[in-house]
C-alpha cells in the first residue's frame, strides 16, 4: 500500500477557534444556527484569506467562491474566442470554461450579505483555559462589498455616473451598496457585479495569526468541502463534522443532551434526533473521518474516535 504523503499548507486553511466554538456550540451569537449554504460559504471565504496577512482586503469573485466549496456546478463546456492579429489573419482559440447558474450566483450574493450582519463571541486564554467574554461579540465580517466595472474602470459607489444609482441591500447599520440602473421604463435594473471584496474581523486575524493570548486556530483540510457538499441539506451534520475535526487527541466524549442542542437537533423527539445522529456518524465512518463511536443514551454519553489522517491522499512511494 502507498504511503500517505504530509499534508502540506495547500491542503489545509484555518478556522478561528472562536469561530470553531460559535458553529458547534450555543452562543448568545448564535452561528450554530447558520444553514448548510452559509456555514460552507463562510469556510469557502476563509480559504481565500492569506494565513500571514489575515487581515489584508480580499478580492474574488463569486465563481472563485462557488469553485471552492464544490456547490453549483454545472458540466463544463467549450469556449470558442476568435480575434483578428495586426497582419491581418484571424486566429480562433478554444478554451474549457465552467459555467454556474444565475439563480446559484444570486444565492451565494444573498448569503454573503446575511453573513455581513452575523456576529461571534470572541474567546481569550485566562490562566490555562479560553473562556467566552460576553462583551465581546464582533462581527465575523468587518467589511463586505461588491465590485462593480464598466468599460473596464471599476465604479465608486460613492461618485456614480448619472446614469447609475446605488440601493442599500444590507441593513441600516451595514450598508452593502449594489448598483441598479433605470431602464426605458424606469424600472430599476441590478448590474451584475464582477467581483467582491472582504476583510474578516480583526479579532479573527489575530486567532489566525496565533497571536497569544487568542485560542489561535484549528487546521482543516481542505477536503472537507467535498464532505460538506454531501451534506449541503444537513446543517446539523456539518455542525457535527466541524465538532469532529476541532479535535486534538484521537478520542473525545461528549454529553449527549448537551452535544444535540449545541448541533440544533429536534429536543422535543431525543428519540429520533438519536438515531439522525447515528446516521450522519454511520456517514463520518464511510467517509474515513471517523474511525468508530458508541452513543450510550443510558450513560447520556457520545465516545467518538477520529481518523487524524483522513485528508491525506495516497502516493505513489
Amino acid at each position: 500500500m502507498p504511503p500517505r504523503r504530509k499534508a502540506t499548507a495547500n491542503d489545509v486553511l484555518r478556522v478561528p477557534n472562536s469561530l470553531m466554538q460559535g458553529l458547534t456550540t450555543a452562543t448568545p451569537t448564535e452561528l450554530n444556527r447558520l444553514n448548510a449554504f452559509e456555514t460552507t460559504m463562510l469556510l469557502g471565504l476563509l480559504a481565500l484569506v492569506d494565513q500571514k496577512h489575515p487581515n489584508r482586503d480580499v478580492y474574488t469573485s463569486v465563481s472563485k467562491i462557488l469553485e471552492i466549496i464544490e456547490v453549483g456546478r454545472n458540466v463544463a463546456q467549450t469556449v470558442d474566442r476568435k480575434w483578428t492579429n495586426a497582419d491581418g489573419t484571424t486566429q480562433v482559440r478554444t478554451y474549457e470554461s465552467t459555467r454556474y447558474s444565475p439563480r446559484t450566483r444570486e444565492r451565494i450574493q444573498d448569503a454573503l450579505i446575511r453573513l455581513h450582519d452575523r456576529k461571534v463571541q470572541i474567546q481569550r486564554w485566562e490562566g490555562k483555559k479560553p473562556r467566552n467574554h460576553q462583551d465581546r461579540c464582533v462581527h465575523v465580517l468587518e467589511m463586505f462589498g461588491f465590485i462593480y466595472e464598466r468599460e473596464g474602470e471599476q465604479l465608486d459607489v460613492d461618485d456614480l455616473p448619472r446614469s447609475l444609482a446605488r440601493a442599500n441591500r444590507g441593513s441600516d447599520e451595514r450598508p452593502v451598496w449594489r448598483i441598479v440602473e433605470t431602464d426605458e421604463d424606469g424600472n430599476d435594473i441590478e448590474l451584475r457585479a464582477t467581483g467582491i471584496v472582504f476583510r474578516v474581523s480583526k479579532e479573527l486575524g489575530e486567532e489566525l495569526r496565533g497571536k497569544n493570548g487568542t485560542v489561535k486556530f484549528t487546521l482543516v483540510a481542505r477536503r472537507i468541502f467535498g464532505l460538506l457538499r454531501r451534506f449541503a441539506c444537513q446543517p446539523t451534520a456539518i455542525r457535527l463534522l466541524l465538532t469532529v475535526v476541532r479535535q486534538t487527541d484521537a478520542q473525545f466524549r461528549r454529553r449527549l443532551t448537551k452535544l444535540l442542542n449545541d448541533l440544533g437537533f429536534d429536543r422535543s423527539h431525543p428519540k429520533r434526533s438519536q438515531n439522525e445522529l447515528t446516521n450522519i456518524l454511520d456517514e463520518l465512518v464511510e467517509s474515513g473521518i471517523v474511525k468508530q463511536y458508541k452513543l450510550d443514551p443510558t450513560t447520556d454519553r457520545l465516545s467518538v474516535t477520529r481518523n487524524p489522517d483522513w485528508y491525506t491522499d495516497r502516493v505513489k512511494g
